[in-house]
């Protein structure tokens, strides 16, 4: 109702904790949760964003199920102020209500302490909106299949590669991905292009501590675990993965990645005879290379780990995905 955005913002968490009492007690109908939506269409942002951390709390907690929101078309704006081709932008709109948002959050639970600083109130913001999204999304079949088939899951793409969003953006990937049942999609192509072969191996070259660097590969080690993580859970990805080039774009990146964890020309050292043997390298029959010899960097034998394992993952239980990689061993032996 239109009085709701004329309270402040600590009346209206007041109203919003006792309809939650009031949701947890005799449900809500239709009607009510049409309510919701209307006021999260609101031109308000505080108050847009008070709703969708309230509707995520009722979800979670199982007060309805996130298919009421679908009914009601939560659709046609579940990434309301996410989009960065949009004006005004979520930050400009975060500075422009600074006073309501930070009195907003300060309401929330306490962050866990951790040695990074707090994120910015725009960032905080953003993870709301994509908390709300992951709890809409999560089990509710309908309204993953309206975001995928109107591309609306593209809004994501931009977020995950923002360090400051990537990871509850990736969560909201993880659960579209989820629920597409047919694997018709093209989310996980639109995925793989966000970790480009050309800036993984311009950021493998740069300095070990290098920021830009540390914040590439722990963008390639996220969005890989989300992949592994996602074909896993359904198995129609794997037709999907494969369909999309998959199995190309990812030996292409265990190239790019072992080329920077072995060095192109080994050493050499005297046999026995006095002969030069060369040294030895990661091969089919399984000798690794001297552990002096490798790039000690973590992170890069991350992307590794995480490249193969998904490649495993992707290849697991699918005789088709098997049989059409028979040329990618091949690949991989002369790596």
């Amino acid at each position: 109702p239109p009085w709701f955005e004329q309270l402040t913002v600590q009346l209206r968490h007041k109203v919003l904790q006792i309809a939650k009492q009031v949701a947890l007690s005799s449900g809500l109908h239709q009607l009510e949760i049409k309510l919701y939506f209307n006021l999260y269409c609101s031109s308000n942002f505080v108050s847009c964003l008070q709703i969708a951390s309230h509707l995520t709390e009722l979800v979670k907690i199982k007060a309805f199920p996130p298919t009421k929101l679908t009914e009601v078309g939560f659709s046609t704006c579940i990434f309301r102020f996410l989009q960065r081709n949009t004006e005004p932008t979520l930050g400009e709109l975060a500075n422009t209500e600074a006073d309501q948002l930070d009195a907003f959050l300060l309401m929330l639970p306490a962050r866990p302490s951790t040695p990074h600083p707090l994120p910015s109130p725009a960032t905080l913001a953003s993870e709301i909106l994509l908390s709300f999204a992951n709890a809409y999304f999560e089990g509710n079949p309908a309204a993953v299949e309206l975001s995928l088939t109107s591309n609306e899951f593209k809004v994501l793409l931009p977020l995950m590669r923002d360090p400051n969003t990537s990871r509850p953006a990736l969560v909201v990937l993880a659960s579209l991905a989820a629920g597409d049942q047919l694997g018709q999609s093209s989310l996980l192509k639109e995925a793989m292009v966000l970790l480009n072969h050309s800036e993984l191996s311009i950021s493998i070259s740069k300095d070990a501590e290098d920021a830009k660097r540390v914040e590439h590969l722990s963008l390639y080690i996220d969005m890989l675990g989300t992949i592994k993580h996602v074909v896993a859970r359904n198995s129609s990805l794997k037709d999907s993965f494969r369909n999309s080039g998959g199995f190309t774009w990812i030996l292409a990146n265990i190239k790019i990645a072992l080329a920077a964890w072995v060095p192109a020309t080994p050493r050499s050292e005297s046999a026995p005879n006095g002969e030069s043997r060369p040294e030895p390298s990661l091969t089919a029959s399984g000798i690794s290379p001297r552990p002096e010899q490798l790039n000690p960097s973590p992170l890069l034998l991350q992307v590794l780990f995480e490249l193969v394992t998904t490649l495993g993952v992707c290849l697991k239980g699918n005789q088709t995905s098997k049989d059409g990689f028979s040329w990618g061993w091949f690949t991989l032996n002369d790596m």
